[in-house]
């Protein structure tokens, strides 16, 4: 199959976010697949002879980041020898560096540390909170990481005053927050993405990774809300039902590398979606393309799938949300070619209706 360049001559220029390529018309591109999951006429070839497809840009929206943070007891294990230093050292200095390198960029964070533990009984033992409910005070509210380094002071303050103690209350911090994150989201605007950090020991309240995930996925279908997982320690693979329930496919684990890895899911968050301008005409979703440069002249369509689950080891993208889009979510294997890759860009064509 071949790209079509409608009532254009050959050579038609393609605007490919900042970067103006020429795509000439037999250039190949990705079949689509028959199988199922994948859209039907959406592609290129779908908006016919008498339309001319149209190139704009990733618009560049504001992203708050809710860290949801464990500060139990476990997080103090040294899994290596002792010059390398706990979980909480390796995921708090993590924290740290992402904050203070996202200032200036349009975004915002905001920090929950869990558990929050509360009386038992009449003033008995102190035991961990486990009601999702408990878990709406934030420590520090999502505010913009400015240039100035305000909020990422704080951010540092923050961290370094927290102590460990209690149990892996998970599954009620993530509800709580993701509660907080669908607030912000409504009254701003925003992308808001909640980042789970936890070493995945556990769950003093029963509710565990399931629970966790439960939560994730709730947020996910019905406000539209991703749920990242940094994994800490060397049983963080097992939190990966959580990412997927959270539409982010899988945990970021790093084990001696936390910083990297928290470094990459921060790079994701912003390389491997395009965020579409805030007014499109209503049937403007129907009609959008998204082409790749893979390089010294080559092009590819995406091809558009029908929900995350239809991504497995496949290239494509698909929307957020079914009926309102914000942004087209790339394909981990996208992803990893654009994150690889700083080069190469997605534009997306919008068709004529």
């Amino acid at each position: 199959m071949t790209y079509r360049c409608p009532r254009l001559p050959c050579g038609c220029a393609v605007l490919l976010l900042a970067l103006s390529v020429t795509l000439a018309c037999g250039d190949p591109i990705l079949p689509e697949s028959d199988a199922a999951g994948t859209a039907t006429d959406a592609g290129i070839d779908a908006i016919g002879d008498a339309c001319m497809a149209e190139p704009f840009t990733s618009a560049h929206r504001d992203i708050d980041i809710l860290f949801v943070v464990a500060t139990s007891a476990s997080m103090a294990t040294i899994d290596g020898d002792a010059s390398q230093g706990s979980r909480w050292d390796a995921a708090s200095s993590a924290i740290r560096a992402l904050v203070a390198g996202l200032g200036g960029q349009q975004f915002g964070a905001g920090l929950l540390f869990f558990p929050l533990l509360v009386p038992e009984g009449d003033g008995g033992n102190l035991v961990e909170a486990c009601s999702g409910s408990d878990y709406l005070a934030p420590a520090l509210p999502i505010a913009p990481l400015d240039a100035d380094g305000a909020h990422a002071a704080a951010f540092e303050q923050a961290l370094g005053s927290r102590s460990l103690q209690g149990g892996n209350a998970m599954a009620a911090a993530l509800a709580g927050a993701l509660r907080q994150a669908a607030r912000v989201k409504a009254s701003t605007g925003h992308i808001v993405q909640t980042v789970l950090v936890t070493d995945g020991a556990l769950d003093p309240c029963g509710a565990a990774v399931t629970g966790a995930a439960t939560a994730a996925d709730a947020a996910f279908q019905t406000d539209h809300l991703e749920t990242y997982v940094l994994g800490i320690g060397p049983d963080g693979h097992r939190l990966d039902p959580i990412a997927a329930a959270g539409g982010t496919f899988h945990t970021y684990t790093g084990n001696d590398a936390v910083a990297p890895a928290l470094a990459t899911m921060g790079a994701a968050m912003r390389r491997c979606k395009f965020f579409f301008p805030m007014v499109l005409p209503p049937s403007g979703f129907s009609r959008i393309s998204m082409v790749i440069d893979y390089g010294k002249g080559g092009m590819g369509l995406l091809p558009l799938l029908l929900g995350g689950s239809s991504c497995q080891e496949n290239q494509g993208w698909f929307y957020n949300s079914p009926t309102a889009p914000a942004y087209a979510v790339f394909c981990p294997a996208t992803c990893d070619v654009l994150l690889q890759s700083p080069g190469r860009e997605v534009s997306a064509l919008l068709g004529c209706f």
